[in-house]
Formats: structure tokens, C-alpha cells, sequence
């Protein structure tokens, strides 16, 4: 019921997890493996290893409140173990075991540095390495420009990535790139005109964090993490909704230029069965899960799956492509999120208690006058207390 295809990698199940949290060494990619995840995706590792920017770097598990995944932000700045950790005999070796799809996450700090990776992947059995995610969006690497906001920049590490791949004589894993979040319609039109230009981009994973975001810790008056003056890239419930957009968007530029041979895969604030049935709903073949995994451990893709399966079944759909980007517009009678949601707000909840009660007493004085006429209490007394009561909160 779950499963699915990515850029043509066949996937038992259509969650797994991102690059980035929990992910940085092959014990933490077997764990991955050994969960209900549908492929395990590596650390975005660079030409060599690096430990990244300095501590605090992060922050996470904050609460959000209702369903929403936890909030957080980082900057890393790609602490990884270089490339030839994540490729090497006995790490694929192991990872083969998992019996997963295994796909490498890439993030040189150059366009040399990422041919120079994709060489050497292109030099392991491919049967050991199904795909290539070319992270084009890391906002946390000090005085790197992020190339997805770059278009010529784009245009050129894809056109000097297509050669390469062209000229290899062998198969080679699935490529996918990983772009940045998109906030205005001329970026998304100008990045798939970009893309499908080049046949050797088989997916496109959206949407990493949003730069440059800050927290600040008030009673000292300082930067809440140590790194580039404060400054991270935001994730979790706080990107859910501009994930879903960037999948909605992409998927339609992909469908209005006749694309649709080029997959999605969507990322940001997945905490529930619920979160990837929407990004699959706005045209996503899977799910990523970040800060969700960060926060919750392995556990998260059992609990997702399974609430996404139950979900397709309360609605009679037995596979992802049944409803998979058939997201219909606005329809008249649609139940409006704030309304919907006002039951998780006490102050609202409560306002409307006090509503009710007030509502409520007049009616049971009035009853308790009829029916017990012989009792003595100073009913017009309570009425007046109440009329008193009304006034002041008015």
C-alpha cells in the first residue's frame, strides 16, 4: 500500500528519513536501516571530512503545540566523515545487509569538489549505491553562497554534473538534487525551466531549511547558538506549510512542461501520517523525516507509516498514485484551519465555556423556580448576582 517509486529506485514504503539528523555515521545509517524507514539516506558528506561551525549549533524540541512537528534550527555547517566513509567496502557492505535502497547525500564545497565525489561513487558497484541526492541548498556553510537561489550557478553545476555522467561508459546511480525553499512563482518557473533541461535529473527533494532565521535568548541578550553571528536554517513545524507550497508548486511546472517522468520528494515538518498524506496529496512520492527523526529516534517511521496507511484506508485508497498530486482547489463548505483548531486553544476554549454558562444558569433557574416553587431561595437575589456577574465581564 506504501510503496513507491523515486526517479525509478523502488522504495517498500514512502517514508524515510533526511540527510542531516542522526545520520552522520554508518552505525546511525545501519539503525535507519534496521527501522520501518522505506531507504536510508546518508549525511551530505563533502570531498573530505570536517567537523562544521562551532558549538552551540542548534536547537531543537521546540513545542509547537497541536499536531505540528517540533520546531528547530541548526548550523552545522556539513560536519561530516568525507565521502569515502560513506562508500567505502565495508560500509556498504554492512549497509547492503539492511536489504534498503542506499542513496548518498552530496554537498561539496566546490562544483570540483562534487565531480570529484561523483567520480568516485561511479567507481563502487552500483548494486550497492541506488541513488545520489546533490544537496544544492545548504544555507549553514560560511561564506558558501546556496546554489539553488543562484539560477546561473544551478544551471552550470548541472550542466558540468550532466556532462559527467553522460561520458561515464556504465549505468550510474539515480540522481536527485535537493533544492532550497521557493517564496515567489518566477523561482519556481525559472528552476524546473532549469532542470528539465537536463535528462540526467531523475528527482528533486523539497525543501531543505530556510536560512538566515534567528532565535535569541532574551534574558542574556545574546545569539541562542554560537555560529554565524546566530544565524541557522529553520526547520521542522515551522517550514510544514512552506514545504507543502514548494511541492505543490514544482509538481505543477513539472506537469504544465510535460515532466512528470521527473519525481518529488518532499521534506519539512513531517510529523505525522497526516503531514505526508498532504505532501503526497500536493504531488511528493515520499516523505522525508527530519527534525521528527532528530527528536523522536527510529521509532517515527512505524508510527508515520502506520497512520498514513490507516489513513488511505478510511478513504478507500489502496495506493499513493491513487490521490498522489490531486490536490483539488478551494471547494464552497471547506472547514477553515482556525476553525477547526480553536479546540486547542484554552483561552478560546475557555471563552466559550463561560459563553456557554452563562447561557445555561437562566435556563436552570427558571426551571428550578417551576418545579420547586415551595423551596426557599432568594432566587431573585442569585438572578441579580448573575445580571451583576454579566455586566462586569462585559
Amino acid at each position: 500500500m506504501l510503496a513507491t517509486k523515486v526517479g525509478g529506485i523502488s522504495f517498500d514504503c514512502c517514508v524515510y528519513n533526511a540527510s542531516g539528523p542522526k545520520t552522520n555515521s554508518i552505525e546511525a545509517l545501519i539503525k535507519i536501516g534496521n527501522t520501518a524507514a522505506g531507504a536510508i539516506l546518508s549525511k551530505s558528506a563533502t570531498l573530505n571530512a570536517q567537523d562544521g561551525n562551532e558549538l552551540p549549533r542548534f536547537i531543537n524540541k521546540i513545542d509547537l503545540g497541536g499536531n505540528y512537528c517540533n520546531g528547530s534550527m541548526n548550523s552545522e555547517g556539513l560536519p561530516n566523515q568525507g565521502i569515502d566513509y560513506y562508500i567505502n567496502d565495508e560500509a556498504l557492505s554492512q549497509i547492503k545487509k539492511c536489504n534498503k535502497p542506499y542513496i548518498v547525500s552530496l554537498s561539496g564545497l566546490t562544483l570540483n569538489d562534487n565531480l570529484e565525489m561523483l567520480k568516485r561513487i561511479f567507481n563502487r558497484p552500483l548494486d550497492n549505491i541506488n541513488g545520489i541526492e546533490l544537496n544544492l541548498a545548504c544555507p549553514n556553510i560560511v561564506n558558501k553562497p546556496v546554489i539553488a537561489y543562484d539560477f546561473d550557478q544551478l544551471d552550470e553545476v548541472l550542466n558540468e554534473v550532466s556532462k559527467l555522467i553522460n561520458s561515464v561508459k556504465k549505468k550510474t546511480p539515480i540522481l536527485g538534487i535537493k533544492l532550497a525553499p521557493y517564496f515567489d512563482p518566477s523561482h519556481f518557473k525559472k528552476a524546473i525551466e532549469i532542470i528539465i533541461k537536463y535528462s540526467v535529473v531523475k528527482y528533486i527533494v523539497t525543501t531543505n531549511t530556510i536560512g538566515n532565521a534567528m532565535f535569541i535568548d532574551a534574558e542574556l541578550e545574546c545569539a541562542a547558538i554560537a555560529p554565524r553571528n546566530g544565524l541557522g536554517g529553520l526547520g521542522g513545524g515551522y517550514i510544514k506549510h512552506t514545504a507543502l507550497a514548494n511541492v505543490y508548486m514544482l509538481y505543477k511546472e513539472l506537469v504544465s512542461n510535460g515532466r512528470t517522468d521527473i519525481d518529488i520528494v518532499g521534506v519539512g515538518g513531517v510529523h505525522s501520517g497526516l503531514d505526508a498524506f498532504e505532501l503526497i496529496l500536493c504531488g511528493a512520492k515520499a516523505a522525508q523525516l527530519g527534525t521528527c527523526h532528530w527528536t523522536e529516534n527510529g521509532d517515527c517511521f512505524k508510527r508515520v507509516a502506520s497512520e498514513l496507511k490507516q489513513i488511505m484506508q478510511n478513504k478507500g485508497y489502496n495506493s499513493i498514485e491513487d490521490f498522489r498530486g490531486k490536490l483539488k482547489p478551494y471547494m464552497k463548505g471547506s472547514k477553515q484551519i482556525s476553525k477547526m483548531s480553536t479546540t486547542s486553544n484554552p483561552k478560546i476554549q475557555d471563552g466559550k465555556s463561560k459563553s456557554l454558562l452563562f447561557i445555561i444558569l437562566p435556563i436552570i433557574l427558571i426551571i428550578a423556580l417551576i418545579i420547586c416553587p415551595y423551596i426557599s431561595i432568594d432566587f431573585a437575589g442569585l438572578q441579580n448576582h448573575y445580571l451583576l456577574r454579566i455586566v462586569k465581564n462585559n
